[in-house]
């Protein structure tokens, strides 16, 4: 089965397979400057691609911050200078869609940690020179890996800062805005930097990862997320090897990190693949640290398929080609199970999961970047040469970056490089095609394209054949553009019919599939004035019956907890659907009032006050 796409841009047709991770579009700066190089890429939940750059400005190192929509269009494009030499390093997107950006800048003698917060929306940026939290002061305090606090958007950095005539490794925390100072915990123990940040909230920690100069060892650890005292581990330190981490993920409190390690300390010789894993959790376990026999090969990158768990090692000989190594964790022993092994052309540049078990394998040769998809069992199922782009490497492979400059959300993959036109983007898009299938949540909407994978050369449109059965709103417009809204608290699956038309002549009848997820609702508890209550017994309150549960009869209300009154007692049952109240002595014809809570599992409460009267 083949399908037909518009490469945006340069206006090309591609034949695509049935699967494959095709070019969607490419970009650069247009500065026609070699040395101008992607940085980072995010992609955001609507597709949107934000690329992050380093630019030359009249002698100057600048910082670009570009964001174009999922067509390739550009939005916005934002140029930062601040000092001789701005020097980006890390990019993260908050919960509300702005990007924040981290790096270093010149400030005289010293270097300062540069922050700078976007709208992400319009653009403009709000740019800080940070000072050195510590005194005296007189090296660089350098901002090398950023994460968003998802509960309150403040800003966590990780990096270096010289001290006691070492970098030493460091974490930062700012307000949202990135105008306030929150706290600052430097590992004052160990010179060395951390590269790799991640907020966890739920088990209130920031997990770092990074390496030691002093040790010549990768070192993985966390200190809480109000600040303080570092838990860290090494795990090479009893190694005779020289080990450097070159990208670490974070899994709840796992993490696993890809690198290389050498037997001199210049990395020169004995190169060979290192990786590891250490977890942290409540119960934790051992690190699990791996290193094969020097082969030439080095870690580049390692991605996880959020939906099955399955991790993508990337280790690449610039000499040979790259391998995937496929594997999953075994949480029990905190080791890894092998799977699959994967190889193809080209030096390995990243690699990102692209749904439906797929993974994109970035590559570069002879300064073109290429986009392998495969998968577990299926093996490299299609290979797409992109364009220029390069991604700096020592002679031997190693990675000049601390970061890769790839990007994904669900389907989209990006990847960044430096070329001949400036710094450089592509963007991939994977297609399962022909049929559509989507996911969303309960009393979401969506928005979709159904013609984007569909087959037919030629002018593509579509019409309902057969329309949804659960739909509030629902429209197909003749160019593919779905929108499809679910019936107010429904949840189930819904299918879609429509009939492809390639240049105005009858091809094909698809079908849309739409899975609509349920999500549980707050309670209300609504008040309740009860009247008068027998004095001298306990008596059962009803208050319940009027309170509002969206998703009863599935998930109860139930009581949660209740205020007592200042002249009466109130009891809650063990099982909690039960509420009694009882007067003190004395308290005939008073009147009492008290406050209960309700939940229903949906972890979100509701409260309420009741009013009545003891009889007499």
């Amino acid at each position: 089965m083949k399908s037909t796409l518009l490469v945006a841009l340069s206006f090309v047709a591609a034949a695509a397979s049935a699967q494959n991770a095709n070019l969607w579009w490419n970009q650069s700066t247009g500065t026609n400057d070699v040395a101008d190089q992607t940085i980072a890429t995010a992609v955001d939940a609507s597709a949107n691609v934000f690329v992050l750059s380093s630019v030359a400005n009249a002698g100057n190192r600048d910082v670009r911050l570009v964001k174009y929509d999922n067509k390739g269009i550009q939005i916005w494009s934002q140029t930062v200078d601040t000092s001789l030499t701005d020097a980006p390093a890390a990019m993260a997107i908050d919960t509300l869609g702005n990007p924040v950006v981290v790096g270093s800048t010149a400030a005289g003698a010293t270097t300062n940690l540069l922050l700078i917060k976007y709208n992400g929306v319009i653009g403009v940026p709000s740019v800080y020179s940070k000072s050195s939290p510590v005194s005296p002061f007189t090296g660089a305090y350098r901002g090398l890996g950023v994460a968003i606090n998802p509960t309150d958007n403040s800003i966590a950095i990780s990096g270096s800062i010289f001290q006691a005539g070492q970098d030493k490794p460091y974490v930062v925390k700012y307000s949202a805005d990135g105008s306030t100072l929150q706290w600052f915990s430097g590992l004052t123990s160990r010179s060395g930097a951390f590269s790799y940040i991640s907020v966890n909230p739920t088990s209130n920690r920031i997990y770092v990862a990074g390496n030691l100069t002093s040790a010549s060892s990768v070192v993985v650890g966390y200190l809480p997320i109000t600040g303080g005292a570092y838990t860290v581990e090494i795990p090479t330190a009893a190694s005779p090897t020289y080990e450097r981490l070159t990208k670490a993920i974070f899994l709840g409190d796992r993490i696993i990190w890809n690198g290389f390690s050498t037997t001199d300390i210049t990395g020169a010789s004995g190169i060979r693949t290192a990786y590891g894993q250490h977890d942290f959790s409540a119960t934790p376990g051992g690190s699990t640290f791996t290193e094969a026999a020097a082969s030439g090969y080095v870690g580049t990158d390692v991605a996880v398929d959020p939906a099955t768990g399955e991790l993508a090692f990337q280790f690449t000989n610039p000499a040979v080609g790259t391998d995937i190594n496929l594997m999953t964790v075994d949480s029990s022993t905190d080791t890894f199970i092998p799977g699959f092994v994967y190889s193809h052309t080209g030096y390995g540049i990243g690699v990102a999961p692209v749904t439906d078990g797929y993974f994109t394998s970035f590559s570069q040769q002879l300064g073109v970047q290429s986009a392998f998809l495969l998968k577990s069992g299926s093996g490299v199922v299609s290979a797409t040469e992109a364009g220029p782009g390069t991604l700096g490497s020592t002679a031997n492979g190693v990675p000049t970056s601390l970061h890769r400059a790839v990007g994904s959300f669900e389907r989209a993959a990006v990847i960044g490089g430096a070329s001949a036109t400036g710094a450089r983007v592509h963007s991939f898009s994977y297609l399962a095609g022909p049929d559509d299938a989507r996911r969303i949540k309960e009393d979401n909407a969506l928005t979709l394209n159904v013609l984007a994978n569909d087959p037919g050369f030629g002018p593509k449109t579509a019409v309902t054949n057969v329309g949804p059965s659960n739909a509030a709103s629902y429209n197909l417009a003749s160019d593919g553009t779905l929108n499809y809204t679910p019936t107010a608290d429904w949840y189930g699956v819904d299918t879609i019919t429509y009939d492809e038309y390639v240049n105005g002549v009858y091809f094909a009848t698809r079908t849309v599939t739409i899975t609509v997820l349920s999500v549980r609702e707050a309670p209300t508890a609504v008040m309740d004035e009860v009247g008068t209550v027998p004095y001298g017994i306990t008596t059962p309150l009803m208050l319940l019956l009027n309170d509002i549960n969206p998703d009863a009869p599935q998930n109860p209300t139930r009581y949660l907890s209740a205020t007592q009154p200042s002249n009466g007692k109130v009891v809650i049952s063990a099982d909690r659907t039960t509420l009694t109240i009882r007067a003190n002595t004395g308290q005939q014809g008073q009147p009492f009032s008290f406050s209960y809570t309700i939940q229903n599992g949906s972890g979100f409460t509701s409260t309420t006050t009741v009013t009545g009267v003891f009889g007499g």
